[in-house]
């Protein structure tokens, strides 16, 4: 077994500015699923997006090659 690390953000901005978040956060440099993703508008016209975020989930590859 390996470790994870699950996170829960909430981003609130312009619809470019959380989409352009949510991006880095799902290309980041580590192995990363969002598991949930939740978008809406507030009354004021900002976007919301709730977002959960589980860091770590590969395996470790096998160095055997498997046969097709």
């Amino acid at each position: 077994p390996h470790t994870t690390l699950q996170l829960a953000l909430s981003i609130t901005g312009t619809f470019d500015g959380v989409q352009r978040t949510i991006g880095a956060i799902e290309y980041q440099p580590y192995d990363t699923v969002i598991t949930n993703l939740t978008l809406d508008t507030t009354e004021t016209g900002a976007w919301t997006a709730a977002v959960t975020v589980r860091i770590g989930t590969a395996e470790v590859a096998s160095s055997t090659p498997t046969k097709p």
